[in-house]
């Protein structure tokens, strides 16, 4: 998908938030926000949002030398396991297990209307799913043996260990995809192996400072087990916004809370929509 209109007000604010959060000194975001404003005028509309989204945040988090959201990947990987632990209970099988997971991707400190979605986790979690092809996801789940994980945000990575551990008691084997550098929010494959995803699933990069995901860039080792893969999670906007629709033979299953207008105008639901796509 190409950006629309609203997608400026959303990327102008979270870069101003980035550069306040790392860069005091006033004539330095000056001259940090003459840069970003030139590419985005550049690159509107015909880039993916997320592509353009990520290289904005490189740009602020190379400038400053430091990652905007360091205490906040950590803050919201302590409540959410603080949440789990309360509703986990509920979730013993895996349809409930994938909802939760599904609302959980509103733990997005990048988009502003989400920033206590964290508190309101276990009410969101009651949410009906308004796109569900749950069923002709769990059958495809029950043939693969090899699966892809794509995982979004700190946060939401918690409930995307529960998935996991649950397809490793199924005997799948899965390979929990994530950054190398740090990026927004985004878990990172040494974030996933501070919570232990270590143990249940093979942890690589997908070798890019980027949301979602380039099939022509990504890691030369994700590309031999894409073309290998039974089937693909890919949780998150940035996933649907770089990914769908699904190229011959690929066999990709979206995750995710359409948070904004233009990712639910796509999908023709309402904004705070949970959505399993699978196509």
């Amino acid at each position: 998908m190409h950006m629309e209109y609203f997608c400026i007000n959303c990327l102008s604010s979270q870069i101003t938030e980035a550069i306040e959060m790392v860069i005091p000194e006033w004539e330095k975001r000056r001259e940090l926000m003459r840069k970003i404003v030139n590419l985005i005028n550049k690159n509107y509309p015909e880039i993916i949002p997320a592509f353009l989204g990520s290289e904005l945040h490189c740009i602020v988090r190379d400038f400053s030398g430091r990652d905007p959201y360091m205490e906040i990947k950590k803050i919201s990987n302590s409540l959410a396991k603080e949440v789990i632990n309360q509703v986990g209970r509920n979730l013993s099988d895996f349809r409930s297990l994938v909802l939760a997971c599904i609302a959980s991707n509103a733990i997005d400190f990048g988009i502003s209307t989400q920033k206590d979605a964290m508190y309101k986790l276990q009410d969101i979690i009651n949410e009906p799913l308004v796109i569900d092809n749950y069923n002709s996801f769990y059958k495809q789940i029950k043939k693969a043996k090899t699966i892809i994980y794509l995982v979004d945000n700190c946060g939401e990575v918690v409930f995307d260990l529960a998935v996991i551990k649950m397809l490793s008691k199924m005997d799948k084997h899965v390979f929990a995809v994530a950054k190398e550098k740090t990026l927004l929010n985004d878990a990172t494959v040494q974030d996933l192996k501070e919570l232990g995803f270590n143990k249940y699933s093979t942890m690589i990069s997908h070798g890019l400072d980027l949301v979602g995901l380039n099939r022509k860039t990504m890691s030369k080792q994700l590309k031999i087990i894409w073309s290998k893969s039974d089937l693909i999670i890919a949780k998150g906007m940035g996933y649907y916004e770089t990914l769908y629709p699904p190229e011959k033979n690929e066999k990709i299953a979206f995750l995710l809370k359409a948070k904004c207008k233009p990712v639910a105008y796509n999908l023709k639901v309402e904004v705070g929509a949970n959505v399993l796509l699978f196509p």
